[in-house]
């Protein structure tokens, strides 16, 4: 092969490699969805209290730290286990403009198994906008518990 078809051929395979878009992560607390989907997440499936006291507003926050790990918090915050846990929002097919929002509701619906038996269970969390970046503040009981 000669240099310069080596050199074409190099060329060509960079650009084409350039050119593969880079899967988009979600932003991690830029809308109320993301920061909520991403604290229950880490209270449920990844267990990172790191993660939890970073999305939750000070008030929250004083209060997580009080229980010190992440099956306290399971336990007397949220008031329900889970073995393994599957996250959804309820968005009621409404979308909202944040960028100007203060605070915010979200509904994530958790369906889940602890100790074989299936729980599905609804939360309504109160998210408020501290500096543009998402933080929970409230979290509601189920209301069809």
């Amino acid at each position: 092969m000669s240099f310069w078809r080596s050199c074409y051929l190099i060329f060509c395979l960079i650009v084409v490699g350039g050119c593969e878009k880079a899967p988009e992560e979600p932003a991690f607390d830029e809308t109320p969805e993301a920061a909520a989907i991403n604290f229950f997440t880490a209270v449920y499936q990844t267990r990172d209290m790191d993660t939890v006291l970073e999305l939750s507003t000070p008030r929250m926050r004083r209060l997580i730290e009080s229980y010190a790990a992440i099956p306290n918090v399971q336990r007397h915050i949220l008031n329900r286990l889970y073995d393994e846990v599957n996250l959804t929002l309820d968005t009621g097919n409404i979308r909202m403009r944040t960028q100007y929002a203060e605070q915010m509701t979200v509904t994530i619906v958790m369906t889940g198994f602890y100790q074989d038996k299936k729980i599905d269970e609804v939360r309504r969390v109160h998210l408020k906008n501290i500096k543009n970046h998402w933080r929970v503040d409230e979290i509601e009981n189920d209301v069809y518990y």
